[in-house]
């Protein structure tokens, strides 16, 4: 299993197997208690259809398609590597959609040794120094 969106309230989603499986455990915001809820939305886009009916996969299958470009253009917008706009324009001219699945369980000591690697000397030393006092 696979938590996404984990919050300080340990509120989280989780990938139950299937893409087509999902486990949503909760607090409830007034009173605290902590509940899950269990959905199979379909492993196909048959049985899709079937449990949803065409006018609702069609249309939540476009919404997620807009936002999927969305999303990488605003990337391509936003941040350290910026695109200028004609290449986000050729981009997004060319752009189809990739199969977007189940995030995979991200190992914490790769994640932190990519995060490390990508710090300056100065950074790194201070980091090390940091985690020698916490150890003792």
């Amino acid at each position: 299993m696979t938590d996404f969106n984990d919050d300080e309230d340990g509120d989280s989603v989780v990938d139950s197997g299937s893409i087509g499986d999902v486990s949503i455990s909760l607090s409830h915001g007034d009173t605290k208690e902590k509940f899950t809820i269990e959905k199979k939305f379909g492993d196909s886009l048959a049985e899709l259809v079937e449990n949803w009916g065409e006018e609702v996969v069609y249309t939540n299958s476009v919404i997620g398609l807009k936002t999927q470009l969305r999303n990488k253009i605003y990337s391509m917008t936003h941040g350290d590597e910026t695109k200028s706009v004609d290449e986000v324009k050729a981009y997004a001219a060319s752009w189809k959609p990739t199969v977007i699945g189940a995030r995979e369980a991200k190992d914490p000591k790769a994640k932190a040794l990519k995060l490390i690697d990508g710090m300056d000397p100065a950074a790194k030393k201070a980091l090390l120094e940091y985690l020698m006092a916490q150890a003792g």
